[in-house]
């Protein structure tokens, strides 16, 4: 999670690889792209590829507003501005856009050498991220960035979800599973 740029926020695709539906519960946040400290985060949605929704706002739907976290100093290498998001259910094989930035302030991301919304970024046994941009909501003029956190989700099976599972971008993947009900884990 040490980035080499940053600015007001990321936007990236998270791709369903399962079979199975998955259910985006919130994000961790790598470090502030300025100093560490409580800043005002804000997230969005949009069902398909991000790259058809860049300038058109009315294609978003906004799941975390103005919410409090504290991100960690630049270059320290932690996510540490967790917080939850209105839940998003990304069915099998589909890919949604997200966008995660701040209201007061820069998040640090990492310059990308790929296509965004095409590369992979980061991966596991059920989900992709691809590589982004970066930038103010909507336009996300700088490209590619890759986003730097942690995304939380639910696999949801017939029975059970996996409940607190988090692809971490940069870093590792861990899953655990139990949970009967996804909204509850």
């Amino acid at each position: 999670l040490n980035h080499n740029n940053g600015s007001e926020g990321n936007v990236f695709n998270i791709v369903n690889t399962s079979t199975s539906d998955i259910v985006i519960t919130g994000f961790t946040q790598g470090p502030s792209n300025g100093s560490a400290g409580t800043f005002d985060i804000q997230a969005y949605y949009t069902a398909g590829d991000f790259t058809n929704a860049i300038n058109q706002a009315s294609l978003w739907t906004q799941v975390a507003t103005s919410t409090p976290v504290v991100l960690s100093a630049p270059n320290s290498g932690t996510a540490t501005g967790n917080f939850a998001i209105t839940p998003v259910t990304i069915p099998a094989g589909a890919t949604y856009g997200f966008y995660v930035g701040l209201l007061n302030g820069n998040v640090g991301y990492t310059n990308g050498t790929g296509t965004p919304g095409v590369s992979t970024w980061a991966s596991d046994g059920n989900i992709t991220i691809t590589e982004g941009r970066g930038g103010s909501f909507p336009g996300f003029p700088y490209s590619p960035r890759n986003w730097n956190g942690i995304v939380h989700y639910n696999l949801v099976t017939a029975n059970t979800s996996s409940c607190d599972s988090v692809a971490t971008l940069n870093l590792t993947v861990t899953n655990t599973s139990g949970c009967m009900d996804p909204l509850a884990c």
